[in-house]
């Protein structure tokens, strides 16, 4: 498998999170990539951390930390895209 795609199992291994999650976020819409011929569903590193990272900070839970220089800037750039 080319590095950066993953499976459902091999993504789930990934982000330390179990295969049902990331079951149900392909069903909530995260993206992903399926080959003709093949019935498995290919995921790219990019659209999975992109994805895990908007599930951890719309996590009503979570903890929020002061403001850094850094993480305002990223989340200033985060507000433009």
């Amino acid at each position: 498998m080319t590095e950066g795609v993953y499976s459902v199992r091999g993504a789930a291994r990934r982000v330390h999170r179990h295969r049902t999650n990331i079951q149900r976020w392909l069903r909530e819409g995260m993206p992903y990539h399926e080959v003709p011929g093949n019935p498995a569903k290919l995921i790219r590193e990019d659209d999975l951390t992109v994805w895990l990272r908007r599930k951890i900070l719309a996590n009503p839970a979570r903890p929020k930390r002061a403001p850094t220089p850094a993480r305002k800037n990223f989340e200033e750039s985060r507000e433009i895209a």
